[in-house]
C-alpha cells in the first residue's frame, strides 16, 4: 500500500461464528475490513478492492479454501493470502503453503494469532501502523 492509504483485509468464511469473531477483532483498529460468505463473493470482492491479507477458509460452499486462493493470486499477486481450517493434518498445510498461502492458520481463530499475522504481513509490505491489543 502507497503512504496515507487504509490497509484492506478481507474474512472469507462460511461460518457465522467465525466471521463474528473477526468484526470483534478488528472492529478498533485502522484497517478496512470486507467479509464474504464464499469464495465466489471474496473474488468479487477482490475484483472491486485492493486487499492487502485475506483469511479464507478451505471448506465453503461454491468455491473452497483452495479454488479461491489460485483464483486471487491471477488477480492480486501481491496479496497475502492466510488458509484457515480446522483440519490438523501435515498434508493440508503442506498443500496452502505450496500453492501460495503466506501461513496456515487453525480454527477457532484467536485475537493475538490474528494480530501478529496481521502485524507480520503488513511489515512485510513495508507498512507501520500500530496494533493495540
Amino acid at each position: 500500500m502507497t503512504k496515507g492509504t487504509t490497509n484492506a483485509i478481507l474474512v472469507a468464511d462460511d461460518d457465522r461464528v467465525t466471521l463474528k469473531v473477526f468484526q470483534g477483532i478488528f472492529r478498533r483498529t485502522p484497517y478496512k475490513v470486507y467479509f464474504a460468505k464464499n469464495g465466489v463473493e471474496a473474488i468479487a470482492k477482490a475484483k472491486k478492492s485492493n486487499i492487502d491479507l485475506a483469511f479464507i477458509d478451505i471448506l465453503m460452499p461454491e468455491m473452497d479454501g483452495f479454488e479461491t486462493m489460485l483464483e486471487w493470486k491471477k488477480m492480486q499477486p501481491q496479496t497475502n493470502i492466510i488458509i484457515m481450517s480446522t483440519y490438523n493434518d501435515d498434508e493440508t498445510i503442506r498443500r496452502a503453503i505450496k500453492e501460495g498461502a503466506y501461513t496456515y492458520m487453525f480454527k477457532p481463530v484467536n485475537r493475538i494469532d490474528v494480530f501478529s499475522i496481521v502485524s507480520k504481513c503488513m511489515k512485510n509490505q513495508n507498512v507501520n501502523k500500530m496494533i493495540s491489543f
